[in-house]
């Protein structure tokens, strides 16, 4: 027996299911309907028809024709009137698609929350399989009538006369809830046991062939009981692997759709910040299976903003690197499993986290052990504002945090063991003396039953690595680095820093950070022009100076050529992005990494004293002025 002509005797026995064309109006469910309820039901909506290429015009008859034999539509006389129109379809052969513009009537209809299932959970569910069924409604909208006193707000224009619909029109609001939820009531005692149920898509799994078999026997004579139709080019009900929602689901696991994937692979360089913005999100999609993603996410994010809009094209080396990195990482994909919480058997859960200064990483993964289980999920994150100065236990607390939040699906009633390479956490429900922050965490995660195991860090390899860049994960031009003190400053305002330090130096004192190329031309074309730095240059080697990647310093202080626009973006980055303080934190904020003659004089006579946000928000430190008062006239 083979599962094609099982599938085909299957089609057979349930042929009244599988029809060429759904039956007419009169023969469909009464029980079901579709309702409208208005904002405003004073509100009418009228709209001109739009005009019909004489080349579609014949193809707009055929369809009409047709709509109105099934008795799915009828001539009107409504007051309401939204315009229709006809895309072509890529076969030329085929008739166009019908096509409403309720755009007006959906604004004053009110929104039906009925949800739809979470793909996660669907996802999760069919990856418990080893075959799998996929039956798709044929026309499923069509199956479902509207209200007899609603039809009116249906009415469309079409070259041919004003038209009603007397099934679910295409493009209505609330139409697919409706729809999921008539599909939800009929099969509620299958879903989540051997099956689910996603609009006018029914996915069916099962452990063997014999229990398949019976699945889809009871799915199809509940869509019979139901008077609900499919189509029969569409539904495969015996298949080895599935592809459902943009995934792959087999006996491998899940994987993202090859097509997808091919696209990401092939995008060109975006030249708009619609097309980062699209780029991102298609990556998203498969961001569960990309480790280390958001390394590389957070310096194309930046791209997407109103700012980026205007001053496009913006692309730099860092962009490319971040660009094609995130391809890499793509064709590396894994596959990844599913938590079977309702045959666990000896298998168990286990939650990997690691925090850098920087990042935070974890991993979700099932199996027997740590070493044998597989990977479910990745999550990698970076760390903003406050997060930056947490103290280490912190961090480390706060990714725990964040993989329960993001996971509680699977983790939320079941044991599991939390493994992080900071030993103190072990302590963590016995700690006496607790921060407002850790308190507010651990009564969070009381609702948990895990236990926090330490492992060492060379052991927990994976978490250690989406929590950090690894030295090839970026290509860095050797021309395009620089070598500072200590920062102070952890802004992106002079150099465009990334969020991400590339790399630590041998000494803490020392950190490798890139630089925008921009910056680094307008520092060797200023060193040219400037002559006190050509004289600087000249006694390289004696008195502290010295010279590294053609960049002068004096100590380990970078020298800036005295360039008026170079001296005011250091100023800016010291004293407007770090809050706008006073004269000795800015200037303690630069005076160990930056030299120029006479930088502090003009930063405390000339930039403080002169900025104007300072000058419009600092308290007043004189006494009020008196009231002023008009002159007398003079007489006379």
């Amino acid at each position: 027996m083979t599962l094609k002509s099982e599938n085909h005797k299957i089609k057979n026995e349930f042929s009244d299911l599988f029809p060429d064309d759904i039956p007419h109006l009169d023969e469909l469910p009464t029980d079901v309907y579709h309702h409208f309820v208005l904002k405003d039901p004073n509100m009418f909506i009228q709209r001109c028809q739009y005009d019909c290429p004489k080349k579609y015009r014949e193809a707009w008859k055929q369809l009409l024709d047709g709509h109105l034999r099934a008795g799915q539509m009828r001539p009107s006389d409504s007051l309401y009137a939204s315009p229709a129109f006809l895309i072509p379809k890529a076969d030329s052969t085929a008739l166009p698609r019908w096509v409403n513009n309720y755009r007006a009537l959906n604004a004053n209809i009110v929104p039906d929350m009925h949800p739809l299932p979470l793909i996660s959970d669907i996802l999760a569910d069919c990856a418990k399989g080893k075959i799998w069924g996929k039956i798709d409604m044929t026309n499923s909208f069509f199956q479902t009538r509207v209200h007899p006193d609603d039809v009116k707000y249906t009415a469309v224009t079409t070259p041919f006369g004003l038209y009603k619909w007397l099934v679910m029109p295409q493009g209505c609001r609330n139409v697919p809830s409706t729809h999921q939820r008539w599909m939800f009531g009929a099969l509620h005692p299958l879903i989540s046991k051997i099956c689910h149920v996603y609009l006018d898509d029914i996915i069916i799994w099962s452990q063997t062939l014999e229990e398949h078999i019976c699945n889809v026997r009871t799915v199809l004579e509940t869509l019979h009981a139901h008077h609900m139709y499919c189509s029969d080019k569409k539904t495969s009900l015996f298949l080895m692997e599935l592809s459902f929602l943009g995934h792959v689901i087999s006996q491998n696991g899940i994987q993202p759709d090859p097509q997808n994937v091919e696209k990401i692979l092939n995008w060109s360089v975006p030249r708009s910040t619609s097309q980062v913005w699209a780029f991102l999100r298609l990556v998203c999609y498969i961001a569960p299976f990309l480790p280390k993603l958001a390394d590389f996410m957070h310096v194309l994010n930046p791209l997407t903003t109103k700012d980026a809009e205007l001053n496009f094209p913006m692309w730099t080396d860092s962009h490319q690197a971040a660009f094609d990195s995130i391809k890499k990482l793509v064709c590396s994909r894994k596959v990844l499993t599913s938590i079977d919480h309702d045959n666990m058997g000896n298998n168990r859960i286990f939650v990997s986290c690691d925090a850098s200064n920087f990042r935070t990483g974890a991993l979700l993964s099932y199996g027997e052990t740590l070493e044998t289980a597989r990977p479910v999920a990745f999550k990698s994150y970076t760390l903003k504002g406050a997060e930056l100065n947490y103290p280490v236990h912190e961090k480390e607390l706060l990714v725990i945090m964040r993989a329960l939040k993001k996971w509680h699906v699977d983790l939320l009633g079941v044991p599991f063991t939390v493994y992080t390479d900071h030993r103190t956490l072990e302590n963590f429900f016995r700690q006496k003396e607790l921060s407002r922050r850790q308190a507010h965490w651990q009564e969070f995660l009381a609702q948990y039953n895990f236990d926090i195991k330490y492992i060492k860090g060379e052991e927990n390899i994976t978490a250690d690595v989406l929590s950090r860049i690894s030295a090839d994960t970026v290509i860095i031009d050797p021309s395009a680095c620089v070598t500072v003190s200590l920062i102070h400053i952890m802004t992106r305002s002079l150099c465009d820093i990334p969020e991400s330090i590339i790399a630590f130096a041998s000494t803490a004192s020392q950190l490798l950070i890139t630089a925008d190329p921009a910056w680094l031309s307008a520092l060797h074309t200023g060193y040219v022009q400037d002559k006190w730095c050509q004289k600087l240059r000249s006694t390289s080697g004696s008195l502290g100076v010295r010279e590294q990647d053609g960049l002068l310093y004096i100590g380990n202080r970078l020298v800036i050529p005295r360039v008026p626009e170079l001296c005011e973006a250091i100023f800016h980055l010291a004293h407007d992005s770090l809050g706008h303080f006073g004269f000795d934190k800015s200037y303690a904020a630069i005076c160990d990494a930056y030299y120029w003659p006479n930088m502090r004089t003009e930063l405390e006579r000339m930039y403080v004293p002169a900025c104007k946000d300072c000058q419009r928000n600092k308290s007043p430190t004189h006494k009020l002025h008196g009231p002023l008062h008009p002159l007398p006239i003079p007489d006379g």
